[in-house]
Order: C-alpha cells, then sequence, then structure tokens
C-alpha cells in the first residue's frame, strides 16, 4: 500500500466534509479543522513511504528505490501496457495509479484496431524507456518476469528492423509515413544506445545475464542499424552532409512525413544521429567521415545574428516573429531545402515558404522551425576530434618478430588477426624469427591471404596496401643466439630494427615480439641508443626457455628498457573455461571464423580452427587503452612493475629442496675438473621435460653451463649429457613455483622499467597469473573482431 496515496485520498474527503460543515454554519469547525487534520494525519505522516515519482523521473533513481513498493507498481504498469509483439505505446505516464477499472480498460484496448495501445513504436522514447526501467527494477529484485519483458522487448526491436538496418516509426507497420525509416525524435538513434547497452553489458543490463546468442543478436543489429545511417547520408556531389528526418524504406532517399514535413535537410534530426556516431568506441573511416561531413554542413548552416520573440499581434493573439539581435545564441533551421540549401517553412499546404512570417499562424506557433541543438555536436566536436583523430587514432609504430612457420602454428592464427587490424597500426616491420623450419616467405604468404580480402576490408577502413607490408617483411635470425647473447654478424631483421628506430619519430616504436629475442637483443647490441625510442611487449613463458641467453644480455645490459615481460598474462586469450559456446575456443571459430574471406578460410588450417593465438595479447595491448601505462586495464594485460628478473645461479645438482619461481632463469655451472684428452670439444646439455637443452662450454672460466626456464609450476627432474664422464648421467630435481618473479634474491637482475604478470589472486587462472586481466575482456576482444569477420561473408 502506498501510505501517500491513501493520506491524499483521506485528505480530499476529509476537506469535502468541513466545507459542507462551513456552509450549514457549524463554524467551530474553522477553529479545529487544522488541528483534526494534523491528529488524524499525523500517522500517516510519521510512516516512511516510497517516494512518489513521475515517469519523466522514472530512470533517474537511486539503484536502490527500484526495489522499492513505488518501482515495483510501475513496473507492474509497464507489463500490464506491454502489446503482444513486445513492445509500448507512446505517450503514456505509465507512472500514473491505476484502479481495477482502468486496468481492465488497458487490457481491452490493446485488442482494438486503432487504439493507440494498439501501436508499440520507438518513437518519443517509447520501448526503450520501459526495457531500461524493468532491468534496473530486475537488478534489484531479481524476479523473473522482469527479465522476460525485456527479453521480449528486445525482440520486437529486432522484429522490426528492416533488412537494411532502419527502423520504421511504428511495428506492426503503420501505413503512411510512418512506414519509413525514421530519424525523427531519436526513434532510430534511442533503439541503438540500448541494443549498445544490451550486448556490452553496461549497467543495469548486466544483472540480466543474457545469452551470447542474444546479445550476438543485438550487436548484429547494432551494426546493421549503423550501416543504415552511413548509406543514408545525404550526399551532395559525393560530399556527406546530413539526413532527413525520415527516409525511404527501399531507397533510403529522403522522404517526407506529414504536409508540412518535406523531404529535406534536417538540422534537428540530424543532431541526435551525429551525437551516436561520436560516441563509438574506435569509429572506422566510414563513421570519421560521416562525423566530419555533417560537422561541416552545420558549421555552413549556422543562422546567427537572430532571435526569436513572442508578442501579441493585432489581433491579440500570442505569435512569434524574428527580430535581429546581435550575439543571440546561434539557431539552425529544422529543416533546409535539398536544391538550394537555404531554410524553408511551410503551412499544411505543402507550399514552401522563405520566412517564418509567410507561413499560417497556426503553423508558425504550433511547431518548432527553429533549433539550437546542433551546438552540442560543435562543443563535443573538437573534443572528440582530439580524443578519436589524434590521439586513438594516432596509429602506433609497430614491428612484429614472429616465430611464424617454426615449432607453433599459433603465429599463422594472430597474424591473420593482426591484418584484420591494420588498419590500426603503422606497419613497419614484419621480422621471420623462427625456431625450426619457418622463413619470410610464411609471414608473406599471409600477405598473399590479405590481398585478396582486401576489397572488402577497405570499405570499412584505410587498410595498408599490400606491397608496403611485403617491402616491411624481413628475414631474421633462425637459430639461437650464442651464450653471450648476440652474434658477430647482424641479421637483416635486427638491422631494420636499428633503422627505423632511428627514424626520426617522435612516437616511440613498438616492437611486438612472438617469439626469441634474438634480433631484438642483437639490435640493441649493434646500437645501444635505441633503448629509449623503443617499447618492447614480450610473450616470454615457453619463448623465454629457448631464448634465455638473449633474455639474460638484455637485462643484464638494458634495465631501463621500457619492456613488458608477460610470461603468463597472454593465456587469458584462449582459455576459455566458463564461456559460452559461442565463445569457445572451437565455438568461436564455428559461428564466426570459418568461411569468412580468404583468412577466415584459412585460420582453421591451424589447429584445425581452435582459437590459439598465444601472441595476439601483444597487438591487441597497443590497439586498446593506454599502452604507456601497462598497470592500466587493455586487452593486452595489465602489468606491475619488474624490479629485478629472477636468477638462480647454482653449482651442484639440484633436489627437491631447491625451489625457484616459475619463468626463472636456472643456471647450473659446473667446474670442469680433470678434461679428458679425447680430442673432441667439450660438450653439456640436459634433457628435461621430453626436451634438449644445450649448454655450453666457457673456455674463459672453464666452467660447463646449462641455462633453462621453467614455463610452469611443476617438479622437474632432469639428467646431464656430457663429454666430461663426472658430468654425464648425473640426475637431478627441484621445484618451481608461483608466483613470478617471487621475493628478492640477492642473485637477481636488478630491472627499473620492466613490467610483468600481476600477482593479485583475482588475476589468475588456474596457475597463470595474470590470465584473467586479459580473460575478463574475452567477450569484448571476440565480439570486436566478430564484426570484422562479417565484412568478409558473402
Amino acid at each position: 500500500m502506498c501510505y501517500w496515496g491513501t493520506m491524499a485520498n483521506f485528505y480530499r474527503t476529509f476537506e469535502c466534509k468541513i466545507v459542507q460543515r462551513l456552509k450549514t454554519g457549524h463554524y467551530f469547525f474553522t477553529l479545529v479543522y487544522p488541528a483534526v487534520l494534523l491528529y488524524w494525519l499525523s500517522p500517516l505522516m510519521a510512516q516512511d513511504g516510497p517516494e512518489i515519482v513521475s515517469w519523466g523521473q522514472a530512470l533517474e533513481q537511486e539503484s536502490a528505490w527500484y526495489a522499492s513498493t513505488e518501482a515495483i507498481r510501475i513496473a507492474d504498469n509497464i507489463l500490464l501496457y506491454q502489446h503482444k509483439t513486445g513492445g509500448w505505446p507512446k505517450n503514456i505516464d505509465m507512472a500514473r495509479r491505476l484502479d481495477k477499472e482502468a486496468k481492465t480498460s488497458i487490457v481491452q484496448e490493446k485488442g482494438q484496431e486503432g487504439s493507440e495501445l494498439n501501436r508499440p513504436t520507438m518513437d518519443n522514447g517509447a520501448t526503450s524507456t520501459q526495457m531500461r526501467f524493468l532491468a534496473k527494477v530486475y537488478a534489484q529484485t531479481g524476479e523473473i518476469e522482469y527479465r522476460e519483458s525485456v527479453i521480449s522487448g528486445l525482440n520486437y526491436l529486432l522484429d522490426a528492423q528492416y533488412d537494411n538496418g532502419g527502423w520504421p516509426q511504428y511495428y506492426p507497420i503503420r501505413k503512411g509515413y510512418y512506414e519509413q525509416i525514421t530519424y525523427n525524435d531519436d526513434a532510430m538513434v534511442n533503439t541503438m544506445y540500448l541494443l549498445r547497452e544490451i550486448y556490452s553489458g553496461t549497467d543495469e543490463f548486466a544483472s540480466l545475464q543474457l545469452d551470447e546468442m542474444i546479445k550476438d543478436q543485438a550487436r548484429q543489429s547494432f551494426d546493421k542499424g549503423l550501416q543504415c545511417i552511413l548509406r543514408s547520408q545525404i550526399r551532395i556531389a559525393g560530399k556527406p552532409t546530413v539526413w532527413c528526418a525520415q527516409h525511404d524504406k527501399v531507397t533510403l532517399a529522403p522522404t517526407g512525413a506529414r504536409s508540412y514535413e518535406l523531404p529535406s535537410f534536417s538540422g534537428s534530426e540530424s543532431v541526435g544521429v551525429v551525437l551516436l556516431l561520436m560516441s563509438i568506441d574506435h569509429p572506422d573511416d566510414q563513421v570519421i567521415t560521416a562525423v566530419e561531413g555533417a560537422v561541416e554542413w552545420f558549421e555552413k548552416s549556422k543562422i546567427e545574428g537572430i532571435k526569436i520573440n513572442k508578442i501579441i499581434n493585432e489581433d491579440g493573439q500570442e505569435d512569434l516573429i524574428v527580430v535581429k539581435e546581435e550575439g543571440a545564441p546561434t539557431l539552425w533551421a529544422r529543416f533546409y531545402d535539398l536544391e538550394t540549401g537555404k531554410p524553408y517553412f511551410c503551412s499544411r499546404d505543402g507550399v514552401k515558404k522563405d520566412s517564418l512570417a509567410e507561413i499560417s499562424h497556426e503553423r508558425r506557433n504550433g511547431y518548432r522551425w527553429y533549433v539550437e541543438s546542433p551546438a552540442k555536436v560543435l562543443q563535443k566536436y573538437p573534443i572528440w576530434r582530439e580524443k578519436v583523430l589524434e590521439k586513438e587514432f594516432h596509429k602506433p609504430r609497430v614491428i612484429i618478430s614472429t616465430d611464424i612457420g617454426g615449432t607453433d602454428p599459433d603465429d599463422f592464427q594472430s597474424m591473420i588477426h593482426y591484418l584484420m587490424y591494420a588498419d590500426r597500426f603503422d606497419t613497419e616491420g614484419l621480422i621471420s624469427s623462427p625456431y625450426g623450419d619457418g622463413r619470410a616467405k610464411d609471414i608473406l604468404d599471409m600477405i598473399d591471404l590479405y590481398e585478396k580480402d582486401l576489397p572488402r576490408l577497405s570499405l570499412h577502413g584505410d587498410f595498408p596496401d599490400p606491397e608496403n607490408l611485403r617491402s616491411v617483411t624481413k628475414q631474421g635470425a633462425t637459430d639461437f643466439a650464442p651464450p653471450q647473447g648476440w652474434s658477430d654478424q647482424p641479421t637483416e631483421g635486427s638491422e631494420w630494427i636499428v633503422q627505423r628506430a632511428n627514424e626520426g619519430s617522435d612516437r616511440p616504436l613498438w616492437v611486438l615480439v612472438w617469439g626469441g629475442l634474438e634480433d631484438l637483443a642483437q639490435a640493441l647490441h649493434d646500437d645501444p641508443g635505441i633503448e629509449d625510442k623503443i617499447r618492447v611487449y614480450w610473450i616470454g613463458g615457453p619463448n623465454k626457455k629457448w631464448s634465455v641467453h638473449a633474455y639474460l644480455y638484455i637485462a643484464r645490459h638494458f634495465p631501463d628498457l621500457f619492456f613488458i615481460e608477460a610470461n603468463s598474462t597472454y593465456r587469458g586469450w584462449f582459455i576459455d573455461e566458463g564461456f559460452s559456446t559461442k565463445l569457445s575456443n572451437v565455438g568461436f571459430y564455428e559461428h564466426h571464423i570459418r568461411g569468412k574471406g580468404t583468412m577466415g578460410t584459412a585460420f582453421g588450417n591451424y589447429y584445425g580452427g581452435e582459437i590459439k593465438m598465444g601472441d595476439t595479447p601483444s597487438m591487441v595491448y597497443v590497439l586498446e587503452g593506454d599502452p604507456e601505462k601497462p598497470d592500466g586495464d587493455s586487452w593486452g594485460g595489465s602489468f606491475i612493475p619488474l624490479r629485478s628478473s629472477a636468477y638462480r645461479p647454482v653449482y651442484r645438482q639440484t633436489t627437491t629442496s631447491d625451489t625457484i619461481p616459475a619463468y626463472s632463469v636456472i643456471e647450473w655451472i659446473f667446474a670442469e675438473g680433470e678434461k679428458e684428452k679425447s680430442g673432441a670439444d667439450p660438450f653439456v646439455w640436459i634433457s628435461i621435460d621430453g626436451q634438449r637443452i644445450d649448454g655450453f662450454y666457457s673456455e674463459e672460466e672453464g666452467e660447463y653451463r646449462v641455462r633453462f626456464v621453467p614455463k610452469r609450476s611443476d617438479n622437474w627432474t632432469y639428467t646431464v649429457h656430457s663429454s666430461f664422464t663426472e658430468l654425464d648421467g648425473n640426475t637431478g630435481e627441484f621445484v618451481s613455483v608461483n608466483p613470478w618473479p617471487g621475493e628478492e634474491h640477492p642473485t637477481n637482475i636488478p630491472l627499473n622499467h620492466w613490467w610483468t604478470d600481476r600477482m593479485e589472486d583475482n588475476t589468475y587462472l588456474g596457475i597463470y597469473q595474470g590470465a584473467g586481466t586479459v580473460s575478463k575482456w574475452r567477450e569484448a576482444f571476440l565480439a570486436d573482431w566478430a564484426r570484422r569477420l562479417d565484412w568478409l561473408k558473402d
């Protein structure tokens, strides 16, 4: 029960009785009225009843209010008004109090031909407002009927959308101008904002925990709507301008509505469309061009130095007139002629006039012919331009060093992904640095695939020419670095890193290392001056084991290098436990990759299409967030400072009492003893984890050394093989544990500007520390990629 409602009814009844007494001469009540009224009402006033909220304020309350009696009452009203199609009618006060008779009438009217309650729509905020309110109430109450109503509303919006992406004003279709694509009163724009909130899982919609299939439908619907907006933008001599209030549902041409609403440039309805485009994260070139064109049109179409005044005319009626006034706020006409570009005004006869004074009194005063709202676009534009064009779209300079074609096929998948985002980078190098058979030709093969898909990709962004990519493809090291960490001879790849780092740009060069560090170490050795010109994101872990010599060289000699060492964070990209089928590594391929263009087809050649792509986090790290702040959020992970790299030299066979952090460098150092006179070069290697790890003999120190990096937490056993019989056949054990890099240790290598996997418990995925900082963005980055894959479908 609402006490305030009861109190109001009581008050009215009591007041009527008092008035009757006064009329019949009972003047005593004029004295006791206030006291009696206060006495009767005080118990009601003392109770904490729910606050009465108007429908206009329904979405503006504190979160806790949506669990109140009043909120639930309004939510139940909304359920009552919902049409069988899932939508709602417009211009209804859904917060008003309904008695039994009113509720019965609503049910009846919803089924009556011609009734407004039988005309669900997206106009005037209808449907989207109701869905948002119900989602808020569900978030606080968990009542399933509210969730089901929101889903029904979403299905209504999906059903109402035309194949070309537009929405009519009413659905089911109401004949007349109502069936045209409607930008008027932000009908389509409000719908698209809602869809984006649903598939992004923002705010109240997160609590709905919608199925991935439902969110995917909302995402596809938004994307279709966006394409409709871009295609319907009015172009003059090929140049984009703004939009009409309505566009033809088939041709997308500007079209009229009521007799005085003729095909035109709309100075009013175009505002909401542009603001929607400006709200898109990482817009492609089409969206940027659309915004730029609209802003230019708004600038040229300003009307300055006039003001609209209300007067009393000679007939004694209120009237609107245009007067000159310097410094008056800038205005725009609601409609501009499509041929002349000049403002027009119109009576119900549909005849265009050049001034407001020329049309009928009824239309002059009954319609808003001038608007100020485009000023919102011009105010936001400089901020948008700085953020989007200068910051976010100041493309990062990138060199990728990849072991593609070597021991792990996942680099082929990552390269396909990278090329599908090549419009977002200045690709300055693609270096082949494999362990195994891979060569630069493997990169060139991927570029050949990219070239076949380029015509479709180019419709959505400024993708690089394949020849430019081929020209920066270089061959790097094809073997491990020697123990010192660098070779006497540079490679084509290492020389290219030096050349590009010294190019003179004020932007740093990001070196994304998908394999070994050999070419990077060589480049730093050959020109140490590039240290402060580059940024490194290295997928370590297993790669660290094979690249240990180069790693130790860089760590010991370049502690001030900006270096992200991702030993396990990257695993968050392909650990899919707990995700829906469509977001699983196999399911995503089946639903989104298979058969999408040449690259999508080729993707299936690696792991059968199952997503691995363990190197991709390095690329998306510079794609999202602020790469200069590794401790922030990014699709490529979040990191903590690495003050020292864990290094453990040991001078004996280790046992299970020896414990080191996973990803540490352990180096066994064996004194030579009495050297055999076999005449053969001395050698040493260990067999561990089913693999051979080669060591080396140091003539200078007279020692055998083996370096190894455990890639996980585990108990390890190994056997030493050597030409020195006192070592040959020796066995040992040790234990590796999380977290990396563990506690401070006197043999650790001090570092200044390095970053590594986070240690917090909530960032772990199983045994892999930091992986959760990537995995939590899985839905976002896969959804973004799915949109690009759709560009390639037939």
